[in-house]
């Protein structure tokens, strides 16, 4: 019962570290259905290539979006058309920096921190965005059925994203019912079972996870960055408040090659994040997704180590990345009830 219990606390925890975020980026979804016309999508992002990958990155790195509340944008745009390396890179590069996280690893970490953070955030999306594309590209052709992204209302024919109405949206129209239906309630529905299964994961390999884990690994430093790599990879953990639990890493004596593995991962991975990616680009594609992310930071960390005199050049508090409030509490129960009423009619019509 004790471990139940244990569990139940860590899925709470993580709901509502995550919800404030996926409030946003449900939020963001919407807005971008409306007011996107399908036609910019697709010149943009849905033509596969390095043109569409670099694009995504570019698009995504100055986002304030977590690492969870770029899910329902990455889905938004791929059922708007969006190939899968546009999408990869967005969900890749979008999490691990934005404007207020380069400021916060700048203040906490010094500027060749912030450096290597923003060029592996770069390097590290394009590389998952074209790794995905040339895979598919070798991919033979599946027969032409319908994409699983979209929902059923895309299926019937109706409305699947903005329609040529909405390209050029009258501002006399009540566009807030819309944008809270398609961000809110239609794309809930096409995620909501993917984030539900991976907060439930995450929540129970948190309460496994031996406090003292990082102490573990001793002075070897391929087992440090594979233990770091490994309890960063499942975790959810956004790109700001990331940046004290790394410092506090640093000064727990890890080499900052060590640091920057789990600052890179950290957000760009967690089991949310890759159940989704599941649902929208596949399963091989997302474990090549997570692969590349790992032997980019796995690079970013080794270059770093090397870097002789690399110190932290600021001081910070870990404290504000575990402050909670009556904000993420609402924020939690908010996106509890909108996923389950997102899942729940789903079951009952599958009964039916």
């Amino acid at each position: 019962m004790e471990i139940v219990w244990r569990i139940l606390q860590q899925v709470w925890l993580l709901t509502e570290a995550m919800a404030p975020w996926l409030l946003i980026g449900f939020g963001a979804a919407g807005v971008c259905a409306y007011f996107l016309p399908e036609s910019l999508i697709e010149r943009h992002l849905a033509k596969p290539g390095a043109g569409s990958v670099l694009k995504s990155v570019l698009i995504g790195m100055p986002l304030p979006l977590c690492s969870c509340g770029v899910i329902p944008v990455a889905a938004g745009l791929r059922k708007m058309g969006a190939s899968k390396g546009a999408v990869a890179a967005f969900t890749a590069s979008t999490p691990q920096t934005g404007i207020d996280s380069i400021a916060a690893t700048y203040s906490l970490m010094g500027g060749i921190f912030t450096l290597i953070r923003v060029i592996t955030d770069i390097v590290s999306g394009i590389a998952a965005g074209l790794a995905i594309t040339l895979h598919e590209s070798r991919t033979p052709p599946k027969p032409e059925t319908a994409d699983p992204v979209l929902s059923n209302e895309c299926k019937s024919g109706s409305r699947c994203g903005p329609s040529e109405e909405d390209a050029h949206p009258d501002p006399r129209r009540h566009w807030l019912p819309t944008v809270l239906k398609e961000g809110f309630i239609n794309l809930p529905r096409e995620i909501g079972r993917a984030v539900i299964v991976g907060i439930l994961l995450g929540g129970a390999i948190s309460a496994f996870i031996p406090a003292d884990l990082l102490g573990m690994t001793g002075s070897n430093r391929l087992v440090t960055y594979l233990v770091v790599t490994l309890a960063a990879v499942p975790l959810y953990v956004c790109a700001t408040g990331s940046i004290p639990f790394a410092f506090g890493l640093i000064h727990a004596g890890l080499p900052p090659g060590a640091v920057v593995i789990f600052l890179v991962v950290g957000p760009a991975t967690n089991t949310a994040t890759l159940a989704a990616m599941v649902k929208l680009v596949g399963k091989t594609e997302t474990v090549l997704y997570a692969t590349v992310l790992v032997v980019c930071a796995w690079i970013a960390g080794y270059v770093a180590d090397q870097i002789e005199g690399l110190e932290i050049a600021g001081l910070g508090s870990a404290s504000d990345a575990g402050t909670t409030g009556w904000i993420t509490t609402a924020s939690a129960i908010t996106v509890t009830l909108v996923l389950l009423a997102a899942v729940l009619p789903r079951r009952r019509k599958t009964r039916d």
